[in-house]
């Protein structure tokens, strides 16, 4: 007679894919716990950070650069203009596209939300040596790096020059 116990030990609780989520939930947990007084999630902060990294970037090279798709993107895109936090503009050359930079205030709440998150994501990987959190940083990558291969939504990276516009240059 099978010990289902045993079982579902092995087959559930196990699993990568059951462990990858139940960490998920856990670290969002904490995100949101010690992020709520600035009212960021994890996607938001995401997004902060992308845009602040790549002043101008476009709703769709966004959703390339964090692995989402053009309705949450924009979704999300209009929760942020609502706090005041990015700005939406169109380019002279590119009217259908929104081109994305922060505001001061999205850039002030970005730099108080910095060290935050960092102090979160070290509670977060606690259990972990510094060895064990790059091995897994790395698995994971190879991970993520093969099903975007495999045509799942890719992240993707560019540089300045890609995107057509300097800080510069931006209103």
């Amino acid at each position: 007679m099978p010990n289902r116990a045993t079982d579902l030990d092995r087959d559930f609780y196990q699993n990568i894919g059951y462990l990858i989520r139940r960490s998920h939930q856990i670290g969002d947990a904490l995100f949101d716990r010690d992020m709520r007084h600035l009212r960021l999630t994890p996607v938001q902060f995401g997004i902060l950070l992308v845009v602040s990294a790549y002043a101008g970037i476009d709703q769709y090279q966004l959703g390339c650069a964090i692995g989402f798709d053009r309705t949450t993107i924009s979704y999300v895109v209009r929760k942020l203009v609502a706090k005041n936090l990015i700005r939406k503009f169109k380019e002279d050359s590119d009217r259908r596209s929104n081109l994305l930079v922060l505001t001061e205030h999205g850039q002030a709440v970005l730099a108080e939300a910095r060290p935050i998150a960092s102090k979160t994501a070290d509670t977060f990987q606690a259990e972990l040596t510094l060895e064990e959190r790059q091995t897994l940083s790395v698995l994971l990558n190879k991970i993520v790096n093969a099903h975007d291969a495999q045509g799942a939504k890719p992240r993707i990276s560019f540089s300045r020059q890609q995107l057509g516009t300097t800080a510069d240059a931006l209103p």
